[in-house]
């Protein structure tokens, strides 16, 4: 639009001398900055707007300083991006806000104690932020240092015979490079900001679903043992997996080990030759369901499972995820990262907010558990051929049930 009111394709091309000013350097920077907002803004994200009132109303100063025609044009934008810039950060204090109402709604008076590996990965996540503005300064110097250098020789010397204007591309580089220093030191100040309001709150996740994502708040599936049930005598499951790992790159002390169908402990026909009761005694146990299967489980199993974040606080800051250990809650390691913001328009969201990733088999049914008595939602339904399938959403009629 700019361009067009100015009639861009009739301004003739800039002498050596015209292309030297400060006025000429500084709108080419400029105009880099849009075309680089226009480009790549989207990867900004949340941060895209305030970039944006910087880069227009520079143009829109720069361009009124010279009485160009496209003056009001560049004023009118940034009037629009002072509004989204505003937009967004009512909506970033409204969130924080919510998320506080709903912790002092929440808090019971109890206490937790969080281990050193959470501590450490809170401050990690918290200065990662921080260096990355360091980095961004420190290529905003070396920029604008070789720029100021080029640009002074370039003054001092006679036009070169086959350059007919002085291109000022560095510094339309250093440009960029200052602009997302601010957005990424605006970023930083309201991430300190949000974690301060919030450092002492510990969020308990008894389930998955819910604006963010971490390893240990996604859903549980089926298919895995615990290294020290392998343990058990006549289980199988360890040998048959390290016969698997052919390369040995897997380490079977931690995490989970695949339960072996044919193994005499955890296999399909020991599964199958369980009673309902002792069935749903075991019902949380993930080596009874198939891997597609998630494994049941209620808001009742947070106080000895409990999967938590430290310091949420929205978008802003993500949170440590925290798992149970002993009598504190800690994260599996110093570098731990925060928690991913989920956003709407991510086609996964759907799939992990529902009760069940895949519907159970129709066919092969051994028979169907009704899961309620032990204080679990739905049925299982057990198959002659493979694990058993939960359906959380079974109502438990079928005649096949005790």
């Amino acid at each position: 639009m700019a361009f067009v009111v100015d009639r861009g394709w009739e301004e003739p091309a800039l002498s050596w001398e015209e292309s030297l000013l400060p006025i000429s350097v500084f709108t080419a920077a400029a105009a880099a900055c849009t075309v680089a907002v226009a480009l790549l803004g989207w990867a900004l994200g949340r941060a895209c707007a305030f970039g944006l009132v910087i880069v227009l109303a520079a143009c829109a100063w720069l361009h009124g300083s010279v009485g160009a025609a496209s003056a009001p044009v560049w004023a009118t934008g940034v009037m629009v991006a002072v509004v989204l810039a505003a937009a967004e950060a009512w909506a970033s204090s409204r969130q924080l806000k919510a998320v506080q109402q709903l912790a002092n709604r929440l808090k019971d008076g109890s206490t937790v104690r969080v281990g050193a590996n959470a501590l450490s990965s809170e401050r990690r996540a918290l200065m990662q932020g921080r260096w990355i503005t360091a980095g961004m300064v420190a290529v905003s110097v070396v920029l604008w240092g070789w720029f100021s250098v080029q640009w002074s020789i370039a003054r001092n010397q006679t036009p070169p015979p086959d350059t007919n204007f002085f291109e000022p591309v560095v510094a339309q580089f250093a440009a960029v490079a200052t602009v997302l220093t601010v957005v990424s030191a605006g970023r930083n100040v309201w991430r300190w900001w949000a974690h301060r309001q919030v450092r002492r709150t510990v969020w308990i996740v008894p389930g998955a679903g819910g604006p963010v994502w971490a390893p240990g708040l996604d859903p549980s599936y089926g298919d895995g043992i615990d290294p020290k049930d392998s343990e058990t005598q006549g289980c199988s499951c360890l040998a048959e997996a390290q016969s698997r790992d052919i390369d040995g790159e897997e380490d079977w002390s931690s995490g989970t080990i695949p339960a072996d169908d044919y193994c005499p402990v955890h296999g399909i026909d020991a599964i199958n030759a369980l009673d309902h009761d002792t069935f749903r005694a075991l019902a949380r146990a993930a080596w009874l369901w198939d891997k597609s299967s998630m494994v049941p489980s209620t808001g009742s199993d947070a106080p000895d499972n409990a999967a938590g974040l430290l310091a949420f606080a929205g978008h802003a800051f993500g949170g440590i995820p925290v798992q149970r250990n002993g009598d504190l809650l800690d994260a599996a390691s110093p570098r731990v990262e925060a928690a991913e913001e989920l956003k709407t328009t991510d086609a996964v969201v759907p799939e992990w907010a529902k009760p069940q990733f895949l519907s159970p088999p129709e066919r092969g049914i051994l028979d169907i558990v009704d899961l309620t008595p032990a204080g679990l939602p739905g049925t299982a339904t057990r198959y002659r051929h493979g694990r058993a399938w939960h359906d959380p959403d079974r109502t438990p009629t079928d005649k096949t049930m005790p």
